[in-house]
């Protein structure tokens, strides 16, 4: 992912567009040593300790000229109405001749902007005391914005629950080009005008087939009769409310979770026995509850450094080094007890203690440490009977070396 930049805020203070809904505070992040303006929307109605949903609008070309203050304005009575923050960012990627992936440096830094305002505006929101709810994150783009909204949205699940595209102008095959497999978790609302021009109905169906091609299933298409190519946010606003209303129940559970998750985490770190067990039960509650990865991602985590250490076992042991091995499968059986692969483990161990290469490998331990500790004679001793009962391994071409010195 790419890096996020430090957050500066550099002008905090609040103007009102419109006091009867809430403030507007003027933030700024900084991209590759230039700022860029941020403009993070509060509802009046949001009070201490509430946990908000917060909606990324990114500014258009045609629209707001991809600045944020010009793409604010028109959410804040329904803001205030559903009681969820806006951020907006300036991005250059939603211009009028729109973005071409041979542009990578512009989307690369609206990349770093967009999430260094999430993360700004985060901050803020602990600022003013109350805080952003992780599991309701949706970023939205009208036209030439939706490049920039799919483009990220799809690279950072963890970061955005929901992407919204209004009027597709054009897809681009490099939208799906990542790392990471496609997260059913993640929810898309795609909708555009009845009377937009041919083009963007082309190109909106093409998304839509595409993301559910790549394996999205939770895809809302809306054709809005009489709609033109036109921002119409109170249509997005709609859906993403009742949205929020439905998965209530599943979020609140994603969010204990998350919770769980970071004090199973410090007990990890402490080294506290039977953790990872506890991990691997909460991440599959997590993955029934629909919401959130905090857990998932730990036992991922946990899972990949396991697949690692037995990586290195199975070299131990293709190399006939199976005294190490052994040790290393012990290791990771007791490190990472409830994990399908310390059973693996497990078993190629006992496979490996009961060969002839591991006997013989035993002797040769006890012969060398003889000759090491000035036993030179019965060392050898040893070495020979390995090499009369085990002459086919490994350990028996070693203890003749030893034995010839």
């Amino acid at each position: 992912m790419i890096r996020i930049a430090s957050v500066l805020l550099l002008a905090t203070a609040a103007f009102a567009q419109d006091a009867s809904y809430g403030e507007t505070y003027r933030l700024k992040v900084d991209v590759d040593g230039t700022p860029r303006k941020v403009g993070f929307f509060v509802p009046k109605n949001i009070g201490k300790r509430d946990m908000r949903p917060l909606v990324v609008a990114l500014p258009d070309g045609a629209n707001a000229r991809g600045k944020a203050f010009r793409e604010t304005g028109q959410f804040e009575q329904m803001a205030y109405e559903h009681r969820f923050a806006i951020v907006s960012v300036d991005i250059t990627s939603s211009s009028m001749e729109g973005w071409h992936p041979n542009d990578a440096v512009a989307m690369e830094r609206d990349t770093e902007a967009i999430l260094s305002a999430v993360k700004a505006a985060k901050e803020k929101a602990k600022e003013l005391g109350f805080s952003i709810d992780p599991t309701a994150t949706a970023i939205r783009g009208h036209s030439g914005a939706c490049f920039a909204a799919l483009h990220v949205g799809v690279r950072n699940p963890d970061v955005f629950w929901v992407i919204a595209l209004n009027g597709v102008p054009k897809w681009y095959p490099e939208f799906l080009k990542m790392d990471s497999k496609p997260d059913p978790q993640q929810w898309i609302h795609v909708y555009s005008g009845a009377s937009d021009n041919g083009r963007v109905k082309r190109e909106t169906k093409t998304t839509v087939e595409k993301l559910k091609e790549a394996g999205y299933p939770q895809i809302t298409v809306e054709t809005i009769k009489g709609m033109k190519h036109e921002p119409k946010p109170e249509i997005f606003v709609q859906w993403y409310a009742i949205s929020l209303k439905r998965t209530a129940k599943g979020r609140k559970e994603a969010g204990k979770i998350a919770g769980e998750a970071e004090k199973l985490k410090a007990d990890l770190e402490k080294g506290k026995g039977g953790v990872i067990r506890k991990i691997a039960k909460l991440a599959e509650k997590e993955k029934k509850a629909g919401f959130g990865t905090a857990a998932q991602e730990l036992l991922a985590g946990l899972e990949k450094e396991a697949a690692a250490a037995f990586a290195k076992a199975e070299d131990e042991a293709a190399n006939h080094n199976v005294i190490e091995a052994a040790a290393a499968l012990r290791d990771i059986e007791k490190k990472y007890a409830g994990l399908a692969i310390a059973k693996q483990a497990k078993s190629m161990r006992s496979k490996i203690q009961k060969s002839d290469e591991f006997k013989a490998a035993e002797m040769l331990a006890k012969g060398r440490e003889m000759i090491e500790k000035g036993q030179r004679d019965k060392g050898v001793d040893v070495l020979v009977k390995l090499t009369e009962k085990f002459p086919e391994t490994v350990a028996a071409e070693r203890a003749k070396n030893l034995i010839e010195r």
